[in-house]
């Protein structure tokens, strides 16, 4: 009998990983199928990191381009409704939106055209 709960326990630990991978795995899909349909342009640059009126629980740390601040930041991303404004990484942030958002930057303070 002992051996018969021990087993049960297992499966359902099994069954739990599979789920929560599984629901991860979703939300990597989704992520990436909202990001990756366009490339990431200027206008991007300021947008924030989630759509606006968008309430999801989870916590995942990204990165965006902050226009008021000229950098990359690291946020708490609720999981669902990113903007291209939403990066896995700050590298990833540096090396998409710096040049194009910084360049913005320097160009609107020197009295260019937007």
């Amino acid at each position: 009998m002992h051996l018969k709960a021990h087993s049960s326990k297992n499966v359902l630990l099994k069954m739990y990983s599979k789920c929560y991978y599984f629901i991860v795995f979703a939300l990597l899909l989704h992520t990436c199928s909202s990001n990756c349909q366009n490339e990431f342009n200027v206008k991007d640059c300021l947008l924030p990191h989630t759509e606006p009126g968008v309430a999801c629980k989870a916590y995942i740390i990204r990165y965006h381009w902050n226009q008021t601040m000229g950098k990359c930041e690291k946020v708490t991303y609720g999981g669902c409704r990113a903007t291209r404004n939403n990066f896995f990484t700050m590298e990833d942030c540096q090396k998409i939106a710096q040049p194009l958002c910084q360049n913005k930057t320097e160009t609107s303070s020197a009295g260019g055209v937007e």
